[in-house]
């Protein structure tokens, strides 16, 4: 949900908004038999969501809920280079009011907006540790930079369990079968 654009839409006056929406990613039919799906925060989140869904032939309904990513949630992270970064987006069209939170790599590597921590691309220090690209662009690599301790992460896991970075895969990815599965995604107003 956002402002980004996309292909031959135009953006807003000040340009488009930065790609850091909530997002819930799924593939539906997959030649295994089973619907893959996940909730992501790897660019940051724009709006408080809450998925219910009943998987194969049980009958509870389980549950994700990430109503509280709100701004009072937002934290500041401590970057190289950088110092103490407010993760907080601001919708420079409306008054800088809250659109959303950045992750590290997003606050890093997104110019939208005049964001002025947006110095880098994903392959350069210091960004490359927190988007886990070039020198930490395996599964092996990023485990060793910030990402799994950083604050960042701790804020999205204790106010939704998802994917927080792009080898979180402690979280978030779940398969269900196919003809069984039923989703309900809501977002709420931040």
């Amino acid at each position: 949900m956002g402002e980004s654009g996309g292909p031959f839409l135009p953006c807003p006056a000040h340009g488009c908004s930065p790609p850091i929406d909530s997002k819930f990613e799924a593939t539906f039919g997959a030649s295994d038999g089973n619907d893959w799906y996940d909730a992501s925060q790897v660019d940051g989140w724009s709006l408080p969501y809450h998925m219910e869904f009943t998987c194969g032939a049980r009958s509870e309904v389980a549950k994700l809920n990430c109503e509280n990513l709100k701004q009072d949630v937002c934290p500041s992270q401590i970057i190289d280079e950088q110092g103490d970064v407010s993760l907080e987006a601001l919708n420079i069209d409306r008054d800088n009011s809250y659109a959303g939170c950045y992750s590290p790599c997003a606050v890093l590597t997104y110019s939208n907006w005049g964001n002025k921590y947006a110095q880098y691309v994903p392959t350069q220090h210091p960004a490359d540790e927190y988007c886990c690209a070039g020198a930490f662009g395996l599964s092996d690599e990023c485990h060793t930079g910030p990402d799994p301790n950083m604050e960042y992460t701790q804020v999205v896991h204790a106010n939704c369990n998802a994917y927080a970075w792009a080898y979180d895969d402690g979280v978030g990815l779940n398969a269900c079968p196919t003809e069984t599965t039923k989703f309900l995604v809501q977002f709420f107003d931040p």
